[in-house]
């Protein structure tokens, strides 16, 4: 990405993320190793404290290599090394069912953008937007970043933020879901005190919230079926839109869609993931894309 990127990622920026990834391993590793007894923990393949901060250690040494070193070759293979170095630690993570540190994503996503491996970084800034406090350093940090790596990439990842409006301003189904237990609850309490004080005011009470939950059933029924918090970034070669979930489907386009996009996921299944692009959906293959809440999966 050239010199013009390195006043984002200062040596002592990195330096700081390197004790924080450390002192959040301590944390987690602690935490499983208390959490884990038998073949659980063997079954999970957690590696050890000492090897998640020799691989945090060997991430942030081939970091700062990168950002001093003058050869162009030497500065990728040492950003490269850094990259795969931090997304063995967060697969490792993943793999046991924990949470990684926002400051972790965020090591990994400037890892990911110096190797150039752009697709990667887009997910990385958003999980960690996603996993840490509005308005925090390290919100901030990966925002800015984000925004940087938009822009650098065209309106590609934009497609995601414009595509669909109604599934953007419709309630996810989660809401939907509570809204609607809520309304269930406060029906039956009206009709209850109807019964318990021998009234009808109390019943004529309950149409409201009925009315409510009617009303919460159809949009449950009829509203988009996407959930928000599962977005697909396309992060390799492959990302061909296709009209069905199968190899020799018709494709919706010719072109396939550049490395970064993002898209709002539909559906999962078989090899492939239904996403929402533009005005219309489509079929893409798993190998080609990485979703915000399975990003190792494959």
């Amino acid at each position: 990405m050239g010199t013009a990127n390195q006043k984002h990622y200062p040596i002592s920026a990195i330096l700081l993320l390197g004790l924080l990834t450390i002192a959040n391993i301590d944390a987690a590793v602690s935490q499983e190793n208390e959490s884990s007894v038998g073949p659980t923990s063997v079954s999970l393949e957690v590696p050890s404290e000492q090897e998640l901060r020799r691989r945090a250690e060997r991430a942030v040494s081939a970091y700062e290599t990168g950002l001093v070193a003058t050869d162009r070759t030497e500065q990728v293979r040492a950003f490269e090394t850094a990259q795969i170095e931090f997304r063995q630690i967060l697969e490792s993570y993943y793999r046991a069912g924990k949470n990684a540190s926002p400051e972790l994503w965020l090591a990994f996503g400037n890892a990911s953008l110096k190797s150039e491996q752009l697709g990667w970084a887009v997910l990385a800034y958003r999980k960690a937007i996603e996993n840490t406090p509005s308005g925090s350093r390290t919100a901030l940090q990966s925002t800015n970043n984000l925004d940087f790596l938009r822009q650098s990439l065209g309106t590609a990842s934009e497609i995601a933020e414009d595509a669909s409006y109604l599934s953007q301003i419709w309630p996810t189904q989660p809401i939907i879901e509570q809204i609607s237990g809520v309304l269930f609850f406060v029906a039956c309490s009206l009709f209850g005190l109807s019964l318990a004080i021998r009234r009808s005011w109390p019943t004529w009470c309950a149409i409201l919230p009925l009315t409510a939950l009617a009303i919460m059933i159809l949009m449950w029924v009829i509203g988009p079926q996407s959930d928000h918090s599962k977005i697909a970034v396309v992060v390799g070669d492959g990302a061909f839109l296709s009209t069905a979930d199968l190899l020799d489907a018709p494709l919706q386009q010719a072109d396939q869609l550049s490395i970064g996009t993002e898209l709002p996921v539909l559906r999962r299944r078989n090899n492939f993931v239904e996403v929402d692009y533009a005005t219309s959906t489509g079929w893409l293959p798993k190998h080609a894309i990485r979703t915000l809440d399975a990003p190792f999966d494959t």
